[in-house]
Formats: C-alpha cells, sequence, structure tokens
C-alpha cells in the first residue's frame, strides 16, 4: 500500500499583533525552563490555533480575528503556511503551567478551521468562527497568564510532593508548584475531589 506524504509547514506568529514595532525576537531564559523576550523581560506564550487563517480568511476578517485575540490577550498564534486544505480547555492551562510549562496553547474546533456557512467543515463544527470568538474559554485563559505573571516569573518549580498521596490521575491529576524557598504555592484541583497540601513543620495544615 502506498502512502504519500502531505507538505505542511507551521508558522508560528509571536504577538503584539498588528504591532511589530514592538516585537522584539525571543530567547530562552537562562535557566532554559522559559522564553524571554531580547532585553530579558518574560515572555508568556498564551497561543491559540488557527490552522486554516491563510486559507480561508480575507485581509479583512484576518484582521478581525487577530484584533479579538490580542484583546483577549493571546500573545502567540499558531497557523498553518502551506498545507493541503483536506490534510480544548482552559484547566489544561493551569495543570501544564504547574508542572513546569512556559506557556498554554488554547484551540477551539470552528476558529482553527475558519469555518463559517458555505464552507465544508474539516471536523464538525456547529456556528461560524467569528461567533466561535467569543467562547468562554477564549476569555478565560488569561486568568492563567495573569496568575503566572502577577509574582516571581523564573523560579516556578513543579513539586507534587506538596499534594497529600496518592495523587490521581487522569482528569483528576492535581498539579503543584511553588518557589524555591517556599514563600509561594500554587495547587490546581481540577475537579474539586477532597485533599490538600502536605502540612509542614514551619506551616502545619
Amino acid at each position: 500500500m502506498k502512502t504519500s506524504l502531505r507538505p505542511i509547514v507551521l508558522l508560528i506568529m509571536v504577538v503584539p499583533l498588528l504591532n511589530a514595532a514592538t516585537l522584539q525576537p525571543l530567547r530562552v531564559s537562562e535557566n532554559h525552563r522559559f522564553l524571554v523576550t531580547a532585553d530579558g523581560r518574560p515572555f508568556f506564550w498564551l497561543g491559540d490555533t488557527a490552522w486554516e487563517l491563510f486559507h480561508r480568511l480575507n485581509r479583512e476578517e484576518a484582521t478581525r480575528y487577530l484584533e479579538d485575540r490580542a484583546s483577549k490577550g493571546f500573545t502567540v498564534i499558531q497557523a498553518v503556511a502551506l498545507a493541503e486544505l483536506d490534510g480544548l480547555n482552559t484547566p489544561n492551562a493551569y495543570c501544564a503551567l504547574f508542572s513546569g510549562a512556559f506557556g498554554h496553547t488554547y484551540g477551539c474546533n470552528e476558529v482553527w478551521q475558519m469555518w463559517a456557512p458555505g464552507r465544508e467543515p474539516l471536523i464538525g463544527a456547529d456556528r461560524p468562527w467569528h461567533e466561535a470568538l467569543s467562547l468562554p474559554g477564549a476569555g478565560q485563559t488569561r486568568h492563567a497568564r495573569a496568575l503566572i505573571e502577577s509574582g516571581p516569573y523564573f523560579d516556578r518549580l513543579p513539586d507534587t510532593s506538596l499534594v497529600v498521596p496518592p495523587n490521581s490521575t487522569g482528569p483528576d491529576y492535581v498539579a503543584a508548584c511553588r518557589a524555591p524557598d517556599a514563600r509561594y504555592a500554587l495547587i490546581y484541583f481540577p475537579s474539586g475531589i477532597s485533599g490538600g497540601p502536605l502540612p509542614s513543620r514551619d506551616h502545619p495544615a
């Protein structure tokens, strides 16, 4: 059975959207765990998937999409620049960030394929992309970004030893992180299961 490879070029656009004058090159932080701008400022990766941005939207529609994502605090747009056309959710952000990720990418089915009536859906879609822009998840991701950017950025360490064992798996997995000197800890319970942090000698539960 013969198979053929389909060419795909993934293009990642770093935002400030529509304002290239403020855009700086990115590099890996000195501790090799995060992204920073050329002058050393933290760069929080908050991405949105818009795979069909270049294939299905005209300039006016693309501008509408990019302005909406900028207003919601997104910093990265992930799109496919060259591909054959036939070719998610907020809780996951906290779990990933508390486990050591330098950011998170949000995805919405109708948005990434830029579906609208009259266009063939690549995967089942039930609302036009411009209506799906306002779904709650897209606006909620900014809170994860704000939380991480509200404190010391580069010293966040994942540490599930803070969670009373045994930790759950799958959708009930509890993620935790802390500062190296334990001056703060963040623990995420995705489904509200009972549990809590382990007591310490300095701060008993």
